[in-house]
């Protein structure tokens, strides 16, 4: 691999969003994105293809919850991986404070 192998990322509107305004990404091992989302107790917003609607999504959030540090909710997506070994659920969250150790596990666990 070379430099030219990640020239994409200087353009991709999908990075700039994660730079700038802070991710998390967690995957998870042979469980749905549905049941991760559930585990998270995400509160459903639509479904889509690719990230746009998931940087509309979170400007949006941003524009609500404003500087209210207090509010500890962000925008995340969950998708479909697939592995040697099994699909994963990747998990794009858009906020640099997220801590994905605090949701309950999905099988139950805490």
């Amino acid at each position: 691999m070379t430099a030219h192998d990640y020239a994409w990322i200087r353009t991709s509107p999908l990075f700039h969003h994660m730079m700038e305004g802070g991710y998390t990404l967690t995957l998870i091992q042979g469980r749905s994105p549905h049941e991760v989302l559930r585990a998270m107790e995400a509160e459903p917003r639509g479904t889509g293809e690719g990230t746009a609607g998931l940087i509309e999504a979170d400007e949006a959030h941003r524009a609500e919850v404003g500087d209210d540090y207090g509010d500890e909710s962000y925008v995340a997506g969950a998708f479909s991986a697939p592995g040697e070994n099994g699909d994963w659920t990747l998990v794009l969250g858009f906020d640099e404070a997220s801590d994905m150790g605090r949701s309950e596990s999905c099988d139950g666990r805490q």
